[in-house]
């Protein structure tokens, strides 16, 4: 199949500019929850800025939910942080 098929590189631009957005949209959401659960005060039923479980907060500088397993605190950190999720990419090839 030729480039003109996918609609060529035109295309190629359109849908990264696309993903480039959405992961934009992403990030700012992931920051506004990630704030919104750090300005919570202890004790706060607060939730988890990357799973949405919910957790009482114990700690004051505590943002994500207790779980280890699902290594939420990463996986934020992955996204929000261009040169981490570059690297997080890379790992994962």
């Amino acid at each position: 199949m030729s480039d003109e098929e996918h609609g060529g590189l035109d295309g190629i631009e359109e849908a990264y500019e696309a993903a480039e957005i959405e992961q934009e949209s992403k990030r700012d959401e992931l920051l506004a929850a990630w704030d919104k659960s750090k300005r919570a005060m202890t004790g706060s039923i607060v939730s988890c800025p990357v799973c949405h479980s919910t957790f009482r907060k114990t700690r004051q500088n505590q943002a994500f939910c207790p779980v280890k397993s699902r290594k939420c605190k990463d996986r934020f950190w992955n996204t929000v942080n261009d040169e981490r999720r570059e690297r997080a990419a890379l790992m994962n090839q």
